[in-house]
This record gives C-alpha cells, sequence and structure tokens, in this order.
C-alpha cells in the first residue's frame, strides 16, 4: 500500500508507527495520488468506460498526463463520484497548486466540501497533525465499500496492534471492528454513540477466549439477556409476544455497540421491514405518516403486549393519540359501528392502502359488513349509480353524522347534490307531495330496488300511502289492468306534472296510448262520437278500479242519469213508453262511438228495429199511468220459437245448458249488439264466461281429442250437437 504508508501520521500510544519516507518518496507519492484524484464521494459501481474517451480528454487536459492512472483507478468496484467519467479534477485539485504539482486541498478540509455531516468532522484517533482521508480511503476507486483501501478488519490492524490484549483476550482478528467501533466516532477508544454496558467485559456474556467454537456465549438467548434484563423476562409473559424476543434478541439488538438508541441493528421502519416485507407494499401506495417514516413504535410495542399486532393500547385509545377526533367520535351515538367500538382497522389499514388507507376497494369495504347490499346487485336489478361503482362515500359519511344512516347530508339536500331541486327536475308544475320534501327514500330505495330502484315491485310502493287507492284493489270487481299489473308510472309521473292526478299526459291522449281501437274508431270519418268520449275517460270510469263493471263509475243506467234525465217524457216514448230507469242504457246505445244518431248499436233485433216493443213486452197502458219497467211476456223460449224454429234443439242431447233452460239472452242480446247474431261478446271470450278455459278437466278432454285448434265454435255448435256428432258426457 505505498500511498497509505507515504502518508506521514503522528501515532498515539495505542497506534503502531509507520516507517516515515524520504521527502522525495513522499513528493512522488503526492504527486502520484494528485494525477489521479479527480472529483469523487464514495460511490456505487463503476459505470462507463474505464479508459477515458476521446471526446473526455478533449475537454480534461489532466488526461494528458494522467490517463493511465485515471484508467486504472476506473476499473475498481466502487468509483468516487467526482471521479467518474465527465467530470472534472478541479472538484479535488487545484491545477497549479503548491510545490510544481497540482495538489488536493488540505484534508479533511477538502473532503468535508461535499460531506458535510458532523460525523466527518470528528478526527480518527489523537495524531496532534492534520488528519489524513486518504489514510484509510482510496480518493479515487476501491474494491471495498466506502473507498476503503483494505477489508476489515486488516485495514484497523495496520496500525492498532496487540488487539486481542483490548478485548479480554479474545481473538477478534476475523471480526469487523466497524461492529463496535465507528470510523469517525469521537466516542472514548471510537465506540460507537451508543455501547452495551457489558460490553467492557466479553466475560459476562461470553465463555473464555479459549471456548470452541469461538466467542461462545455463557447461555442461550434470550435467557443469557434475562440475567439482566429480568423487568422484560416478565413483560414478555403477555398474551403477545414478538416472535424473535422467542428466539434471539440478536434479530433486532446489536450485543455490542452502535449508533441507533437501544442497540437496534438498523433503523426501525428498515428493521421491521425485514421480516415484514408484506407492509413495504404497502407502504409504495399511500402510506400511513408513522409507518412511512419508520415510526413503528408510535403504536406497537416492540417486545410484548396484551394486545393483538402488539399494539400499545386497547381498542377506542389507539388511535386517538394522533387523532384527537377519533377519541371524541366514539363517544357519539350517531357514530359508525367500528367507530364506536374503536376498532378504526376494520376499514383502514393502519400501514398504507388505497385512498384514506382503506384496506380493500370502497364496495368490496362496505359490503364485507353491509351483505344485504351485494343480495340486492343481481344483474337484473336496479342499482343506484353510485353503488356499483363503489362511491358510498358520496352519499355517506364514513365516521360520524348528524344526520340518520351517516348520511353526508341531510336526506333532502342528498339527492338534489346528483338529480337537481325538484323545482328544476319538474319546473312549473305540480309536485307530488312526497317530492317536494326532497324525502326522495319515501318511494325509492337508496342502495337498489324494483325500476327506478322503487322500493317495492308493482304498486306497492305508491300503496303504501294511497291508502283510498289500496282499498279500490281489495275491493273493486274490475280493475284497470295497469294498475293490477302494477307500474303506477305508466298514467302517472311520481314527480310532478302540469296534469290533473299527476298524469303523465292529457288524460284522453293517455287512455287512447292503449286502447288503439277505441282511438282509431273515434277517428272514422262520420263517427257519432259520445260527448264524454270526447273530453276525456274519467268522467265515466274510473282509473284504478270499480265496485262495477268496465271501471264505471257507478252502475248503469244510474250513471246515464247524470247526464241524461231518463224521467223526461220525451225519452220516455222514445223508449215505447217504458221506465228507462230499469234499463240497461249499453244493451242498445254504443258507449263511446258509433255510426248512427243515438249511438244504436250496429246490430238491431228486428222487433225493436220495427218498435215492435209487444212482440215480447207486456203492452204499456196509456197516460196517465206512470210508465211500467219493461216486462216480458210468458213463455220463456218459446217466446223466441215464435220466430226462430228451435224444434227438438233445446231436448237434444248435449244441447248447450242456456238452450236448454230457455236462457237466450245469456248469450244474446235482446234489443241491439254490435257483433252478428246480437252475441254479448266476441268469439271465444263469450264462451269463457261460463267455461273456464285453463281448467284441467277441460285442458284433458282437448288433449284426449287431439287438441284444440281454432275457435270453440270450430267444434262446438252454438245450440246443440251437430246430427253427426257423436254425443259425449253431458
Amino acid at each position: 500500500m505505498p500511498h497509505h504508508d507515504a502518508v506521514p501520521i503522528n501515532v498515539g500510544p495505542d497506534l503502531r508507527p509507520l516507517p516515515r519516507a524520504p521527502k522525495l518518496a513522499a513528493f512522488a507519492a503526492t504527486l502520484a495520488l494528485a494525477g489521479a484524484l479527480g472529483c469523487a464521494s464514495p460511490a456505487g459501481p463503476a459505470v462507463g468506460r474505464a479508459s477515458p474517451s476521446s471526446s473526455e480528454a478533449s475537454t480534461n487536459p489532466c488526461l494528458a498526463c494522467h490517463a493511465a492512472t485515471v484508467a486504472e483507478a476506473r476499473r475498481r468496484t466502487v468509483i468516487h463520484s467526482p471521479f467518474r467519467p465527465g467530470r472534472a479534477c478541479d472538484a479535488c485539485h487545484t491545477p497549479h497548486g503548491g510545490r510544481g504539482g497540482a495538489a488536493p486541498p488540505s484534508q479533511p478540509l477538502g473532503c468535508t466540501e461535499c460531506h458535510q455531516q458532523p460525523r466527518f468532522a470528528v478526527v480518527h484517533g489523537r495524531a496532534p497533525g492534520p488528519p489524513r482521508c486518504a489514510t484509510c480511503h482510496a480518493p479515487h476507486g476501491s474494491d471495498q465499500p466506502r473507498l476503503l483501501r483494505a477489508a476489515l478488519p486488516g485495514l484497523c490492524t495496520g496500525c492498532h496492534a496487540d488487539v486481542a490484549a483490548r478485548h479480554s483476550g479474545f481473538q477478534i482478528a476475523s471480526v469487523a471492528c466497524d461492529r463496535c467501533h465507528g470510523l469517525h466516532s469521537g466516542q472514548a477508544k471510537l465506540l460507537r454513540a451508543v455501547a452495551h454496558p457489558v460490553a467492557a467485559d466479553c466475560g459476562s456474556c461470553h465463555q473464555g477466549p479459549s471456548s470452541n467454537p469461538a466467542f461462545a456465549r455463557s447461555e442461550a438467548e434470550p435467557a443469557l439477556c434475562y440475567q439482566c434484563h429480568t423487568d422484560q423476562e416478565q413483560a414478555f409473559k403477555q398474551a403477545v409476544v414478538h416472535r424473535p424476543v422467542a428466539e434471539r434478541c440478536t434479530a433486532c439488538h446489536e450485543p455490542h455497540a452502535t449508533d441507533r438508541k437501544a442497540l437496534l441493528t438498523d433503523g426501525t421502519g428498515a428493521l421491521c421491514l425485514r421480516c415484514h416485507d408484506a407492509i413495504q407494499a404497502k407502504l409504495a401506495a399511500s402510506p400511513h405518516p408513522p409507518a412511512a417514516q419508520g415510526q413503528c413504535l408510535a403504536c406497537h410495542l416492540p417486545h410484548a403486549s396484551a394486545e393483538p399486532q402488539l399494539l400499545k393500547a386497547p381498542p377506542g385509545q389507539r388511535c386517538g393519540a394522533c387523532h384527537a377526533e377519533v377519541a371524541a367520535w366514539g363517544a357519539r351515538t350517531d357514530a359508525h359501528a367500528p367507530v364506536r367500538s374503536g376498532r378504526c382497522e376494520t376499514c383502514h389499514d393502519a400501514h398504507g392502502g388505497a385512498l384514506h388507507l382503506l384496506g380493500r376497494p370502497a364496495e368490496a369495504l362496505c359490503l364485507g359488513c353491509h351483505r344485504q347490499g351485494a343480495s340486492a346487485w343481481r344483474k337484473d336489478s336496479h342499482v343506484h349509480a353510485p353503488e356499483p361503482r363503489g362511491a358510498c362515500l358520496s352519499s355517506h359519511a364514513p365516521h360520524v353524522s348528524e344526520h340518520p344512516r351517516l348520511l353526508a347530508r341531510p336526506p333532502e339536500a342528498l339527492c338534489v347534490t346528483c338529480h337537481g331541486t325538484p323545482a328544476a327536475m319538474r319546473p312549473g308544475v305540480k309536485l307530488h307531495g312526497a317530492f317536494t320534501g326532497g324525502d326522495c327514500k319515501t318511494c325509492h330505495e337508496p342502495h337498489a330496488g324494483g325500476k327506478a330502484s322503487l322500493r317495492g315491485d308493482g304498486a306497492g310502493v305508491c300503496l303504501a300511502c294511497h291508502v283510498g287507492v289500496r282499498k279500490i284493489w281489495a275491493r273493486a270487481a274490475s280493475v284497470h289492468p295497469p294498475f293490477a299489473d302494477g307500474p303506477c308510472g305508466s298514467c302517472h309521473d311520481g314527480h310532478g306534472s302540469a296534469q290533473p292526478r299527476l298524469l303523465l299526459v292529457p288524460e284522453r291522449t293517455l287512455c287512447l296510448g292503449c286502447h288503439g281501437d277505441l282511438a282509431g274508431a273515434l277517428g272514422q270519418a262520420g263517427a257519432v262520437v259520445h260527448p264524454p268520449a270526447r273530453e276525456g275517460c274519467l268522467s265515466c270510469h274510473r282509473g284504478h278500479g270499480s265496485a262495477d263493471a268496465w271501471l264505471l263509475r257507478e252502475g248503469v243506467p244510474r250513471l246515464c242519469a247524470r247526464c241524461h234525465d231518463l224521467t223526461r217524457p220525451a225519452l220516455v216514448a222514445r223508449h215505447g213508453g217504458f221506465d228507462a230507469s230499469a234499463a240497461r242504457c249499453t244493451g242498445c246505445h254504443e258507449p263511446h262511438v258509433g255510426s248512427v244518431k243515438g249511438l244504436l248499436r250496429s246490430q238491431l233485433h228486428p222487433p225493436f228495429e220495427e218498435r215492435s216493443c209487444g212482440a215480447c213486452h207486456f203492452p204499456v197502458a196509456p197516460p196517465p199511468a206512470p210508465p211500467p219497467a219493461p216486462g216480458l211476456l210468458p213463455g220463456g223460449i218459446a217466446l223466441c220459437a215464435d220466430c226462430h224454429e228451435f224444434g227438438a234443439l233445446p231436448t237434444a242431447l248435449g244441447a248447450h245448458e242456456p238452450m236448454r233452460r230457455g236462457a237466450c239472452f245469456e248469450c244474446h242480446s235482446p234489443h241491439a249488439a254490435s257483433r252478428p247474431h246480437l252475441l254479448r261478446a266476441a268469439g271465444d271470450a263469450l264462451c269463457e264466461r261460463c267455461h273456464e278455459a285453463t281448467s284441467p278437466a277441460l285442458l284433458a278432454k282437448h288433449a284426449a281429442a287431439g287438441g284444440a285448434k281454432g275457435g270453440c265454435a270450430s267444434c262446438h255448435p252454438p245450440h246443440a250437437p251437430r246430427k253427426d256428432a257423436r254425443p259425449g258426457p253431458r
């Protein structure tokens, strides 16, 4: 080591003198050192080429003489930072320095211009002359860490003799000296800042110097440590013990000396991450400040604890030490359950995670407890828009709230943040009562429900408030199909409308949107329209249900009598002198639209058309006798047989039951109808008034006959079986 030997150092009582070289040799060594010194600081592996490039040589005049020296130094594993390619030598050298050569500044002054940490200002050893950093460090490059000139302990033993005598006779030549001593330490004997009190007497922990193996301990860990640390032995009997404590204390502590408190082998954060590597990934995202700063002991005890994860405090007292508001939250009755119980870790990861240190994405986190939400989020469900995104915090406060269900704002203010105010959604119209106050949850589920997130399917959500309509539902003889099926929104706007009864569109337009056949008839040229049908439907019909047929507001003729005076002489005369108040007006008149004046139906019974009422009814007494009710002449089916040749049909085997009883008017209208043969209903609808088409018995009969094809009349004559038909069971 020529540079090492050439450095003049005054020795103290514990240093071996080095041979002093002649002045000429020292001067030559200085020139060689100056030629290679360049710009440097301790650095990592060498980068770039070892030999200076032509471009570098053109900009650095020092390389004209010192290129070989520079190339040799740059081949080392560790290169001083200012000495790397592209740097200028004058970072450390004065190009026209003293004694005819380029010389580095006085050390350590020149080195501390870059190495400004306080520890580098401490003098190694007790030499009266100026210290030289180059005694231990190579100025340009080295194959040792920290640019050391040689590996430890060889570098130290070059100066320090009789090491064993100073260590209770223990041969420590194979031990790295810097485990106990600091190369820049200002402590006595260059010991590091924190020394184990028993380190001065190696025999306190180790067997004698001649032990085999060397440095054998007098007792195994942790029993050896408990000889002094009796208080810790008792503490380690708690419920949760740090695993290294049960195995060996030196997993975390240096046994001799270190620069860290509590003799730790590394900084707290780095030390813990040696084992808890899973936490390292969390710190890369959104770390908790104490964890990011390596302050693990802010929350954890290092050795043992009565709490899980070696936590310092029980639930409710952990986070409040830093987050003062947490303690106040825990005392509130409107706090989130984990907050009340002090278990912040239910939602948060104390080391790091997503935004706000959440342990999982918000959707999965909330559903971890609120499982009813998960079952509602089916593919066919209607989920509130924030929910699939997991944006629970757009509506809820996570910790405490003065509003119910931890809402972030009052209910009437919460929905309008996305949906706008009621007035803005339905400007200038009458608003639904529940909607006016902004209490959307009256009708809607906040997370998921039926269509439009309604609280119930069908009309259930509306019937909860509209009690009168609910009674109609229960008692009605006829129910409007949209009301029966439940989607009230088919006719009404649930928020507000300019139309009466919150209808979507004007009443007549709304009804004709479904009743297209009636709309077509009303639009026919020359059609005779009943005035109420021209104006609207609800003057005669109810919108939801009725105790009478066809959703009528009341039965006929009482309904008709609201507009028509049925006792007016002219009207009585037009009805053959009979009392019209006992008649069924729609038996002769079309209720909505017809083709002739008076709205008479298109198919008329000949006696009715000829105004020959006496053919079927008792004659009417002349005035002033009151108009009688239209009574039928006696005779039953024989009365009809006067005109219709039934022959033996009523008594035939398998005759239609109404035919046998002479009840012709169960199928036929006696005066007028809109269908051929004066039928009261069209096709199979007439038959199904008495015969349930879906009854198992009827279906079985049709299946045995090869299945029902076409209408009922295609197989069944309306009055009696055909002569070629095989009689069947009655």
